[in-house]
């Protein structure tokens, strides 16, 4: 043999085991590109991260980082932004790709940008390098052309989509030059009427183009996107007929993630048409649809953190309780049935919301089962619903609902209720009682005949939209308060509520409190007052200013079986889970931190019962805020929270908290009827009788 010979057998014989086992490898790679391709972000999370550290090479090392960095940006949620950010930069620097792959990432990396908050100036950087890397592939030089004028100003970007526009109509027939043809129909189509004319055209192209490459997924977006454009101008007809195109071109592929937006798109032009019962069964189908992906459905959050769930999916939910409140009204037969239905959709909606607030649809309980602690026990049940023309009111006491109707528009609900509220917030003590009566009169009236009649006690209200910012105990019949009848309890969506039995034995508690001012925040002087007076009655341990470190609090949490953890600080209650945090005396610390602390192993035999935050503050106009205080909840894995829904004077929130763990300890009663109580002896000082004072404390979870 010769040394030539020899020589390449060795280095064929070194190679060889690099090479088997890069097979694997770039495999699983293809099959992560796969579920991207398909929308499913999640699954292509979990197969990327079971790679890391398997890359043999430096070429597959910064391609896992693309695809991951990618996986993350289109889950679209703001708690995989940091990842998205740093694994596309690795991808887009990582000189061992192809110049125009590392455009590709680079693109990609600029969405991220673009997408959050004051990053426009750095999307505007690497879509700049973006396009020098992809000078080689015209359709990506075109996409990221694209994506820049989502960057400009709206009155610009028609100008710059018909400038481009004819490069991307010259481009070779492909999928790639049919997704930048409905991608260009699309921006000119929220343009309105001055781009309807390019919107056509451009959609009209990308649905033959689609059909030339015989891509049924793409074909049943062109087809939908054409219906939207038709139903926009009312040409409803033609919308329609478009629309069942693109459900028979859809169902082909059963792709979920087109047939939910084709289902409800039908429902609503078979209701306009009074197609009542067609209508009913799309909407029915289209949240079957979305229930199967919901996961990995693209919602998006703007630079102010605001989700697009209500702008996307919500009406989909409401639009179907809504048909079938309308059902339960006109069939007596089985009304019972249709209401049930559309309790258990409207619980559908808000498990969803809570999961989109979270992001993390694991710690959200589905069980209905948790109602069956409610019946017998003097409690009912509440779901407003608030619908453009009506506020519907279903009723649950003992396992039967009723419905109450009420002929108020959602625009005046919500008038009346930021008058409410504007007047409770306000340290000057504004006038309440024309508001807080007339919203009184809206959604308690109707149904109290039926409250007295039952016996109930204990109202749980499951709010819906810009009525989570409301404090029901404020609400006044023109003599008396609502709290001053009933013991009041809210949750985000009943079905994730605790279902074990209430803590039976006597109570531990944790008391952290930050008095002082510090890290920007002011003073809170009756913190101190508080935290020592709760422990000289009730005792337990207490961390207060330089003794409320993380790391003291993690630590007493390990050491000490504590069933109630009262949290004294200023905490912010945001529109999503990442701006929400509560303030230690070292940092803040976010949901996922307390979730850790609070979930350690050193706690596992030891229920939370209650979690309470007596100085926090909810984002003022932002409904989404009370979220919150249920992601507290389930993060923490607590029966119950309580908070208020804005910052409280010091005096009243020491009292009332004093007062509250009294009833709760010293007479053994339910978290809501020992919150009433306490709220009840406030008021009644007359100095202290505007709501501004003690309303704001709302019970969030189990009430007993």
């Amino acid at each position: 043999m010769t040394k030539l010979l020899r020589n390449s057998l060795l280095s064929f014989l070194l190679f060889l085991p690099a090479a088997i086992a890069a097979t694997p490898f770039n495999n699983a790679l293809q099959n992560s590109q796969t579920d991207l391709e398909q929308g499913h972000a999640h699954w292509a999370i979990d197969r990327l991260e079971a790679l890391q550290g398997q890359a043999s090479t430096a070429e597959q090392t910064a391609r896992w980082a693309g695809l991951l960095g990618q996986a993350h940006y289109q889950t679209h949620q703001p708690a995989h932004r940091q990842q998205a950010l740093a694994l596309l930069a690795q991808a887009a620097n990582a000189q061992a790709l192809p110049d125009t792959e590392r455009g590709r990432y680079a693109n990609l990396l600029a969405n991220v940008y673009r997408e959050s908050e004051e990053g426009a100036e750095q999307a505007a950087v690497w879509y700049a390098r973006a396009l020098q890397w992809a000078k080689d592939d015209a359709a990506l030089m075109l996409t990221v052309r694209l994506n820049q004028i989502r960057l400009l100003p709206e009155t610009q970007r028609l100008a710059a989509l018909l400038a481009v526009s004819p490069a991307i109509a010259d481009l070779p027939a492909s999928t790639a030059q049919a997704r930048l043809l409905l991608a260009t129909g699309k921006l000119a189509q929220k343009l309105g009427k001055p781009a309807l004319a390019l919107a056509h055209s451009a959609l009209t192209l990308a649905l033959t183009a689609a059909q030339k490459q015989a891509d049924k997924p793409l074909q049943a977006e062109a087809l939908l996107a054409l219906a939207q454009l038709y139903a926009s101008q009312q040409r409803n007809d033609e919308a329609l007929r478009l629309t069942e195109d693109a459900l028979a071109t859809a169902q082909d592929r059963q792709d979920a993630y087109v047939l939910w937006q084709v289902e409800a798109q039908l429902a609503q032009l078979l209701r306009q048409q009074g197609h009542a019962d067609a209508a009913l069964a799309a909407y029915r189908r289209a949240v079957r649809h979305i229930q199967a992906v919901r996961l990995d459905l693209p919602v998006r959050y703007d630079a102010e953190g605001r989700s697009s769930f209500r702008d996307t999916l919500y009406p989909v939910y409401l639009g179907l309780a809504d048909l079938l409140l309308k059902h339960g009204s006109e069939n007596t037969r089985n009304a019972q049935e249709l209401l049930q239905e559309a309790r258990a959709i409207l619980e559908l909606s808000k498990q969803a919301e809570l999961e989109d607030f979270l992001g993390d649809h694991c710690v959200v309980h589905r069980d209905l089962g948790i109602l069956a602690q409610a019946r017998g026990s003097g409690t009912a049940v509440l779901y407003p619903v608030v619908l453009p023309d009506r506020l519907e009111m279903l009723v649950d006491i003992n396992g039967t609902l009723q419905r109450f109707t009420t002929e108020v528009s959602a625009a005046e609900l919500k008038t009346t209720t930021l008058a409410l509220l504007k007047a409770l917030h306000s340290t000057r003590r504004l006038p309440y009682e024309t508001s807080a009566q007339q919203l009184y009169t809206w959604l308690i009236a109707p149904m109290q005949p039926l409250l007295q009649a039952q016996h109930i006690h204990t109202l749980l209200a499951v709010p819906d939209d810009f009525l989570r910012m409301l404090p029901l105990s404020a609400l006044y019949d023109g003599k008396q308060f609502l709290i001053e009848h009933y013991a009041l309890a809210v949750s985000p969506a009943v079905s994730v509520l605790a279902g074990q039995s209430p803590h039976s034995g006597q109570p531990k508690l944790l008391l952290a409190g930050l008095s002082k001012a510090h890290g920007g925040f002011e003073a809170l002087p009756g913190v101190g007052r508080e935290v020592r007076g709760l422990q000289a009655q009730f005792g337990g341990d207490m961390l207060l200013d330089e003794g409320f470190k993380m790391a003291d609090f993690r630590h007493a949490l390990a050491e000490g079986e504590h069933t109630i953890v009262h949290i004294a600080t200023h905490a912010a209650f945001e529109g999503n889970a990442q701006d929400t945090f509560i303030k230690a005396y070292d940092g803040d610390m976010y949901l996922d931190r307390l979730q850790a602390l609070l979930q350690s192993p050193a706690r596992a035999d030891t229920e939370l019962e209650l979690l309470t935050f007596s100085a926090c503050q909810t984002a003022a106009g932002n409904d989404r805020a009370p979220l919150g205080f249920a992601g507290m909840a389930l993060r923490a894995k607590a029966r119950s929270v309580i908070g208020s829904l804005w910052q409280v004077n010091d005096v009243a929130a020491q009292k009332i908290m004093t007062r509250f763990y009294h009833h709760k300890i010293m007479g053994r009663l339910g978290k809501a009827e020992a919150l009433r109580l306490a709220q009840q002896e406030w008021l009644r000082e007359p100095a202290f009788r505007h709501p501004f004072y003690w309303s704001a404390f709302i019970l969030v979870g189990d009430w007993l």
